[in-house]
């Protein structure tokens, strides 16, 4: 029987799919390991450092990542990423 991911695994694919990341990418930007990654987005949680790094290189806050995934957080990346372009 599969059990649902936790919050912080489908905030942190939901945040790197908006940003257009690919996990080795993300990897590359946070200077974590893909395979990290993956572990994390399959329910890993993620040590201090990971959460630090991620967030900072998602450009969310670290309280967000580890929450559920919300419409708050969808917009802050579409407006980030929109500002980018």
């Amino acid at each position: 029987m599969l059990l649902p991911l936790p919050p912080h695994s489908r905030t942190l694919k939901l945040c790197r799919a908006i940003r257009g990341l690919t996990q080795t990418r993300l990897g590359y930007l946070s200077g974590i390991p893909f395979r990290e990654i993956s572990l994390v987005e399959r329910g890993r949680l993620p040590t201090a450092r990971q959460l630090a790094r991620l967030s900072l290189a998602l450009g969310i806050k670290e309280s967000d990542l580890l929450s559920e995934p919300s419409a708050a957080i969808v917009l802050q990346l579409i407006e980030g990423r929109d500002r980018a372009a």
